[in-house]
């Protein structure tokens, strides 16, 4: 599990990342945040096909379950995008989950569909 509160570890993963589908995701999402202080604003998370449940929760400060529906989920394969706006001033998370991720945090995402 990876998580992203900073531009500079945003850039860095958008060019870094040796998935090029993540990498264009990524610099779209620095694009799209680059007038804002990004910690105020989100926090992205990458999930490992070895994360479960429990570590995505864990990351999250909260359970998944909790957060959903998402407000927008979105397939790039082979990645879905999910984002949970959590609070009445904007802020949320982004959550980046590979399709070869655990099968529960998959289907539990993908609930948002």
């Amino acid at each position: 599990m990876r998580t992203i509160s900073t531009h500079g570890e945003l850039s860095s993963l958008a060019s870094t990342h040796p998935d090029a589908t993540l990498r264009h995701l990524l610099s779209v999402q620095a694009e799209r945040l680059a007038d804002y202080d990004l910690s105020e604003i989100a926090t992205l998370i990458l999930v490992e096909p070895q994360d479960t449940i429990a570590d995505l929760d864990n990351a999250l400060g909260r359970p998944l379950a909790s957060l959903l529906p998402a407000e927008l989920v979105e397939r790039h394969h082979p990645w879905l995008q999910c984002t949970y706006v959590i609070s009445d001033d904007g802020f949320g998370f982004v959550v980046f989950i590979p399709a070869n991720a655990d099968s529960a945090v998959l289907a539990l995402a993908e609930d948002g569909l």
